[in-house]
C-alpha cells in the first residue's frame, strides 16, 4: 500500500487536478473537530505541520463479511474557503489480494475514495461554501426525488457527449443506502465512469468527473488528461430518460449472462441487472477481460490474445453468440480491418465470417470499428499495459512506465516479494507474440498514519 497503491492512486489524480488557492494544510493551525468518528490524531501528530492540500489518515479494518475494499469519510474543511482538508480511509484488509489485476483494481478503489475526499461527498458539497458554478439540486424522477449535479462545465460536457442540447445536468445515483444518495453518478447514465457506485473492468476518469471539480470553484483541471468514456456517446436526449431500450441503445441488453463486446470494441461485456441499473439490463465490462490489457485470464478460444492491438469481436460458437479477443489492425484510411492469429492474417470485411476450428468470428463494419477501437492513437497501443487519454498519451497500469508503458518498474524493496513474482510470472504466461504474422504491427501497515497528498 505504501510503496505502490497510494502513490499510484495519487498519480492518477495529480496530473489533471490543481488547487485554485493553494494553501497547504497545517494541522497545528486547525481547530480540529472530527465528525468522522475515527480518532487517529494523537497529541503529537496534531502539533506537526503536514504539507499537502489534503491530508488522509488510512487505517485497516477487519471486516470479513464486507465485500468492499475501501471506504472514506471527510473529517474537516477549513472555514476560510470550505475546501476539504482532512479525511480518513478505511482499508478492508481481508479483501486485499496479491496479483497484478487485484492490485490494479485496489488502486482504482483508492483513487475513487480519494476523489470522494477531495470533492465527491454530500458532507462536502452540501455543507461547504462552494463556488457559484456548481449546485446539487433535488429533482423529481418518476416517483422519486433525486439529486442532479448542475454546472456550466457539466452542461457543456453533457450537450457534447450525448448530443442533447436540452441537457441540464447529470443525475446522481438514487439506489444507495439511506443517507448515501448523491455520492456517485447514476450508473445507467455514466457507465464505467470511476465515480459510479459499482466497479467494472477499466473504470475511467472522464471529462464528466473533471467537470464537477472545475465547477466547484476549488480546483482547476486539465481536461486533456481525461480518458474517453463512450457510454451513451452521441445517444441523444432519449438516452437520458433511462428507458432500457436495447433495440435503440447499444448500452442495454435483454437477458442475464449474455456476452457481448463493448461499443469501443475493447472489452468483453456481460448482461446484468442489479440494484444500481434502475431495472435495466445493461452491458457491463467483465473483470479481467479487457482485450487490450495483457492478462492471465483464461482464453475461451485457441486464437484469442490479450494485449496490445487486441480488440473484441462477436464469436459464433455452436448456437451461441459470445465474444472473443483477437489481435487486429486497421489500414491507414480506416477502410480495411485485419485479424491476426499465430498462423495467418485475415482480411475482415463487413458481414464476413472467419472460420476457425470450432467457431467463427463475425466481422464488424471496418470504418466503425477502426474509428472507435482507438488502436493507433497511443504509442504501441500502450504495449498492453495501459490506456490512451485525449492527449494520445498512455496512462500506464501500476507496474509499468514509459511513453509506451513497456518498461516494468523496479521497486527495490519489493523484488523477490510474492507480488513481484506474480507480475513477472504473468509475463512468462503471455501469448507468444513472436509467432504472429509479420503483416501485423506488433509492438509490440504504515509507519505513520498521516499520509499527505502533495502535487
Amino acid at each position: 500500500l505504501k510503496e505502490i497503491v497510494f502513490p499510484s492512486a495519487i498519480g492518477r489524480i495529480a496530473p489533471w487536478l490543481k488547487v485554485v488557492n493553494p494553501n497547504p494544510a497545517k494541522l497545528m493551525a486547525m481547530p480540529i473537530q472530527f465528525t468522522c468518528g475515527v480518532p487517529l490524531l494523537t497529541s503529537s501528530s496534531s502539533q506537526t505541520e503536514q504539507p499537502g492540500h489534503l491530508i488522509v489518515f488510512p487505517y485497516f479494518v477487519e471486516d470479513q463479511r464486507g465485500s468492499y475494499l475501501a471506504s472514506s469519510m471527510p473529517c474537516f474543511a477549513e472555514e476560510e474557503d470550505g475546501r476539504p482538508r482532512i479525511g480518513v480511509m478505511g482499508i478492508n484488509k481481508p479483501n486485499i489480494m496479491l496479483g497484478e489485476q487485484p492490485v490494479e483494481m485496489l488502486i482504482h478503489h483508492i483513487t475513487h475514495e480519494l476523489i470522494h475526499l477531495l470533492m465527491f461527498d454530500t458532507e462536502i458539497y452540501t455543507r461547504s461554501p462552494l463556488g457559484t458554478n456548481f449546485v446539487a439540486v433535488n429533482v423529481t424522477s418518476g416517483d422519486q426525488t433525486v439529486t442532479k449535479f448542475v454546472g456550466p462545465n457539466i452542461i457543456e460536457w453533457g450537450k457534447a457527449h450525448f448530443k442533447c442540447e436540452s441537457f441540464d445536468g447529470i443525475l446522481a445515483e438514487d439506489e444507495e443506502q439511506a443517507g448515501q444518495n448523491g455520492n456517485h453518478f447514476e450508473k445507467v447514465l455514466a457507465g464505467n465512469e470511476l465515480m459510479t457506485a459499482t466497479f467494472t473492468e477499466r473504470p475511467v476518469i472522464s471529462k464528466l468527473t473533471m467537470a464537477v471539480f472545475q465547477d466547484s470553484g476549488w480546483y482547476d483541471v486539465d481536461f486533456s488528461q481525461a480518458e474517453p468514456n463512450k457510454w451513451g456517446k452521441d445517444a441523444g436526449c432519449d438516452f437520458l430518460r433511462i428507458n432500457c431500450d436495447a433495440s435503440r441503445f447499444d448500452e442495454f441488453c435483454s437477458g442475464v449472462d449474455e456476452v457481448f463486446c463493448a461499443n469501443d470494441f475493447r472489452t468483453k461485456t456481460r448482461c446484468v441487472r442489479n440494484q444500481f441499473t434502475n431495472g435495466c439490463f445493461v452491458k457491463v465490462p467483465s473483470i479481467g477481460h479487457d482485450c487490450a490489457i495483457r492478462s492471465v485470464a483464461s482464453r475461451t478460444f485457441d486464437a484469442e490474445y490479450f494485449g496490445a492491438y487486441s480488440r473484441c469481436f462477436p464469436v459464433h460458437n455452436m448456437n451461441l453468440v459470445v465474444a472473443g479477443c483477437f489481435m487486429s489492425f486497421c489500414s491507414d484510411d480506416l477502410k480495411r480491418l485485419y485479424i491476426v492469429t499465430p498462423k495467418s492474417t485475415y482480411l475482415c470485411k463487413e458481414g464476413d465470417t472467419i472460420r476457425f476450428s470450432y467457431y467463427t468470428v463475425k466481422c464488424p463494419a471496418p470504418q466503425d470499428f477502426c474509428t472507435f477501437a482507438d488502436m493507433n492513437r497511443c504509442p504501441d497501443d500502450c504495449s498492453g499495459n495501459g490506456y490512451c487519454n485525449y492527449r494520445n498519451q498512455c496512462i500506464c497500469t501500476f507496474a509499468y512506465e514509459g511513453e509506451n508503458c513497456k518498461t516494468l518498474k523496479r521497486w527495490d524493496r519489493l523484488i523477490g516479494s510474492a507480488l513481484y513474482k506474480t507480475i513477472v510470472q504473468s509475463r512468462k504466461d503471455d501469448f507468444d507474440m513472436s509467432t504472429l504474422s509479420k503483416a501485423a504491427p506488433v509492438a509490440a501497515v504504515f509507519a505513520a498514519f498521516a499520509f499527505a497528498l502533495a502535487w
